[in-house]
């Protein structure tokens, strides 16, 4: 059997290639977006690279829907990018852009300098594996086969898969993979430096709309990298939807506001927001909750001011509803398959009591009281697992009356710190600074903390939302907020008041060269030392240097070992699928355990009889995970056992080290060895 293993340049060049591709992802947009903005030069090229990606995706947005929705080959979207990018050079080259494009990377070369030694340190540390890793890339082995597809990847029978239906993100790496013919591990692995750099352009961008300095915007955006962007899990869509699309939009809600005669905003909004769907639907109704009122706001108080309703910015705000489909869609979906669970589990307890009481009662025809109640029930309430030794409790207190609210000892190293640096900078931006545009990020946050901590609104809220976990996830405005009010103020503070009155002392007209100095390389040396003042409060950890390199310390540590750990884990991934190909052809049912279930479809084109998580779409899911166990159990009799493969027509079975394999005896036509133990089986179920 010939294997990838033998072939160690194939790791090196797939992430290389994978890795270019990334980074070549905003090309298509780039035109578009300088169309859009023709001034978009001046915000540097951070912004140039975040907006440019969010028009790349916003052109793609109609294939990935459409494809989605029709199931057209991967190679659709991979043509779109082609042409786009095509068609954007072409045009970029005819008007004679590359002349200020050029001139983008000659500003601050030091603090860019930083961001691309943090990119250097990405590209070595690859993409976390653990955790929900395998269910993405099950999705995009799935995509890999199959084409665009909304089906559950998990499941062989046509079950609508809600949780991350048409995801753009899913499509890219399937797309990427597709292209370059590189494994789908390389394209994940490779995907972190490019997402470490959109946070930091995507923050950046947002800090230059409030702020409109360079030098501010870099602050911001380092600060934010360093204290919060750390984490190898950033490629997730819970991790882009908020720290990359959603300060976009908030800079796109200031542009709004400011520009009030221009239809573009609008337009760029509902583009946004439209992306921002297919990458992670949740955080679609966070940005109608709380920047659609902000923006609303704004466009009030200037229709106030200027006796004339201001449609424009309030067309504009409205936009971001087109992209409530996407999350209204996955709640129908789930809802629709908890009512059929309900519904099934109630008729089979009624036939159970119903039978007499001395019949035999198989139990995998049979529901039980506690059938998965996270999954079956509509608890009007999930909460989260606690650690008992945990001495500031919960993540939500409930009050005798039922009222609910988040917990404040939680999420705050330091209580009074955060919440009085927030106010503090609220305070200097409108009276010092006189800069109004903070309101978009402050409002926002005001809006989530009323949410969370008014206890007849948290309660209220988690009645609707029915899960902690849910409403959590709106916190990522204090981070957001945090990094884009705190430490740019102190840095446009100490500026301001370093140019009113220290450089008018020190130096003289004529004298250019000092002039340069004191009003130039200072301060924007000044503005990179007030990041690590800044980080000294840091948001998370305690305000110590020992507690931020040690936050810090496991990704530059892991960075820095030698690559042989990492081909290592990706050999041993290319083993199992190798291993896996061998034996089960393309679209067989396997029978594996639970936990196993989202890594083995990850490895190939298989389905699994139940998955750990995430196919929320299957009604009879309860069931299949009471099969399942049923099937693998060692005291199942091989009749029984028979009866439920052949119901899911699961012919081959792959299992660790530590499950039963006596059952097996004498049912077996082939069999695969890892290692000298048998790993992959071909089941007869005629026997």
């Amino acid at each position: 059997m010939t294997s990838v293993l033998a072939q160690p340049t194939w790791y090196d060049d797939g992430w290389l290639l994978a890795s270019i591709v990334w980074l070549l992802l905003p090309l298509p947009g780039l035109a578009l977006a300088r169309m859009i903005n023709p001034r978009l030069a001046e915000q540097g090229w951070p912004a140039v690279y975040a907006w440019a990606t969010l028009a790349t995706l916003a052109l793609l947005s109609p294939v990935s829907i459409l494809g989605y929705l029709f199931g057209v080959s991967l190679w659709v979207p991979v043509a779109a990018w082609i042409l786009g990018a095509v068609a954007s050079i072409v045009w970029l080259v005819r008007m004679n852009i590359w002349r200020e494009l050029r001139t983008l990377g000659l500003g601050i070369v030091g603090v860019e300098l930083l961001l691309i030694v943090d990119a250097w340190f990405a590209y070595r540390h690859g993409t976390y594996f653990g955790g929900d890793t395998s269910v993405h890339l099950a999705r995009v082995r799935f995509l890999v086969d199959h084409g665009l597809s909304n089906l559950d990847p998990f499941c062989a029978e046509p079950y609508f898969w809600p949780v991350y239906h048409t995801n753009i993100m899913h499509m890219l790496h399937a797309g990427i993979a597709t292209c370059t013919r590189t494994d789908i591990f390389l394209v994940w692995f490779s995907n972190l430096m490019w997402s470490r750099i959109m946070v930091a352009c995507s923050v950046y961008t947002l800090a230059w709309a409030i702020f409109r300095k360079p030098w501010i915007a870099w602050t911001a955006a380092l600060f934010f990298l360093a204290t919060q962007a750390h984490s190898s899990i950033l490629p997730y869509p819970n991790k882009l939807a908020p720290f990359v699309f959603m300060p976009l939009i908030l800079a796109l809600g200031v542009r709004a506001l400011r520009e009030t005669d221009d239809w573009t905003p609008a337009w760029c909004l509902g583009a946004a927001g439209l992306v921002l769907g297919q990458v992670h639907g949740l955080y679609v109704a966070f940005a109608v909750a709380f920047v659609m009122p902000t923006i609303l706001m704004g466009a009030g108080w200037q229709s106030f001011r200027a006796g004339t309703v201001q449609w424009k910015p309030i067309i504009a705000a409205l936009a971001l509803c087109i992209a409530l489909p996407f999350p209204l869609v996955s709640y129908l979906v789930q809802k629709s398959a908890q009512a059929e669970r309900a519904a099934d589990r109630a008729a089979a307890m009624s036939a159970m009591s119903a039978m007499p009481a001395t019949s035999d009662r198989p139990d995998q025809a049979m529901a039980t009281e506690d059938d998965n109640a996270a999954i079956t029930a509509p608890a009007p309430l999930i909460s989260l697992a606690q650690n008992p030794n945990d001495p500031r409790g919960g993540h939500f207190l409930t009050f005798d009356n039922g009222w609910i609210m988040r917990n404040p000892r939680r999420g705050f190293t330091a209580l009074p710190m955060r919440p009085l640096l927030l106010l503090l900078r609220r305070v200097t931006g409108l009276v010092i600074l006189r800069n109004r545009r903070t309101l978009i990020v402050f409002v926002p946050m005001l809006l989530m903390s009323v949410m969370l901590y008014v206890p007849p609104v948290c309660t209220l809220a988690l009645n609707i939302l029915g899960e902690e976990w849910v409403l959590l996830r709106a916190q990522f405005l204090y981070p957001l907020a945090y990094a884009v009010l705190v430490p740019t103020t102190i840095a446009a503070c100490a500026a301001l008041a370093y140019t009113r009155w220290i450089v008018p002392l020190v130096t003289s007209g004529d004298d250019r060269a000092a002039s340069a100095l004191w009003t130039t390389i200072i301060p924007r040396a000044g503005g990179i030392i007030a990041i690590l003042l800044a980080v000294i409060a840091g948001f998370r950890y305690d305000h110590t240097w020992d507690a931020y390199y040690s936050a810090e310390n496991s990704f530059i540590a892991e960075a820095m070992q030698s690559r042989d750990a990492r081909v290592v884990a990706y050999r041993q991934r290319r083993m199992f699928t190798d291993h896996i190909e061998a034996l089960v052809p393309p679209g067989a049912t396997v029978l594996c355990d639970l936990e196993a279930s989202a890594l083995i479809r990850s490895f190939a084109d298989v389905y699994t009889v139940a998955s750990r998580s995430s196919s929320l779409g299957i009604p009879d899911l309860p069931q299949r995970r009471r099969d399942l166990e049923m099937m693998l159990a060692a005291d199942t009799p091989w009749p029984q056992r028979r009866a439920l493969l052949k119901k899911y027509d699961a012919t081959y079975f792959i299992r660790d080290s530590m499950m039963p394999l006596d059952w097996a005896n004498g049912h077996a036509v082939n069999v695969v060895d890892l290692d000298g133990v048998p790993f992959v089986i071909e089941l007869n179920l005629d026997s």
